[in-house]
């Protein structure tokens, strides 16, 4: 699987598998409304701690 965040005026994300040719964007802009946010961050090394994938389903 890959994912790809795209963190701006209206963020969003894409995942896609090895046997997918497509990514499905989903909209985040809902997400985040509300969320009091004041300061971004640009794209740095670190800037992800960890990442956690399960088979299970939610």
């Amino acid at each position: 699987m890959v994912a790809m965040m795209d963190i701006g005026p209206t963020p969003s994300w894409s995942s896609a598998t090895v046997t997918s040719s497509r990514l499905r964007p989903v909209p985040l802009a809902p997400g985040f409304e509300g969320g009091q946010i004041q300061c971004g961050m640009p794209a740095l090394e670190g800037a992800i701690e960890r990442v956690r994938l399960s088979r299970s389903s939610a």
